[in-house]
């Protein structure tokens, strides 16, 4: 599939918006398509697709993916499923819907590629120019939590940013919040990032009990205005 530079958008809070799929099911893949309309929701939303249950691979989003809800992602609002070697290249926002001011009373879990994950992310680059929304936003992915009940593990692999990533609380370079059986492996975060107040991370912003950063490097600045907890790798890591 190749996206034709048309613009798709919903205004109804039920819907899953996605730039070729609502839902991508398990044993469902979409590979090597490119996406190039802006996609606007108001729930969940993502470049490609909204919840993606199988497989995402070897995609490009080239426009702007924009969501006045939370789950919000450059390639998939929500993943339980794997996503790889995806690249999104214009901005991510969570935003209010008639105003160009950031969220401030929804608009949680905003990444990169993915917004809220729970499968597998792994070799993708975020070249977008800007990732903002309120809490839980990350460079790759907003929020991340893997099953220690099913010891079912949620991981974000080789994965790079190149985005400015502005929020309100919870930010980090790769990931906003880790948790759970969880890891974060080999990622690289080469963007500055800004937040308002809350936790600050160079690669994560707050890493659970159970979780872990692995082999993760930050090579940029972390501002804040009054962030409760700051680390160059990590804001607060438990």
């Amino acid at each position: 599939l190749v996206g034709d530079n048309v613009t798709i958008a919903v205004l109804d809070e039920e819907q899953m918006l996605g730039g070729m799929a609502g839902i991508n099911l398990k044993g469902g893949i979409i590979h090597s398509s490119v996406q190039s309309g802006t996609v606007t929701g108001t729930a969940q939303t993502g470049g490609i697709a909204a919840v993606n249950e199988g497989v995402i691979k070897n995609c490009e989003v080239t426009e702007v993916v924009e969501s006045s809800g939370a789950c919000v992602g450059g390639i998939a609002g929500i993943n339980n499923g794997t996503v790889k070697a995806c690249s999104m290249t214009q901005n991510v926002a969570a935003k209010t819907e008639n105003t160009n001011i950031y969220v401030y009373t929804s608009g949680n879990c905003v990444g990169g590629i993915v917004g809220y994950n729970r499968g597998t992310v792994s070799e993708c680059i975020n070249s977008t120019q800007t990732i903002s929304g309120q809490y839980y936003v990350g460079g790759i992915v907003g929020y991340q939590i893997g099953s220690v009940l099913s010891k079912a593990s949620a991981t974000i692999e080789r994965t790079e940013n190149k985005a400015h990533v502005q929020v309100y609380g919870y930010a980090g370079g790769i990931v906003g919040a880790v948790l759970g059986q969880s890891s974060v492996t080999g990622c690289i975060n080469s963007a500055e990032i800004e937040l308002t107040q809350g936790y600050l991370g160079g690669v994560a912003g707050y890493v659970g009990t159970g979780a872990s950063l692995l082999r993760c490097t930050n090579n940029e600045n972390v501002k804040n205005a009054q962030a409760k907890y700051l680390g160059g790798i990590a804001g607060k890591n438990a």
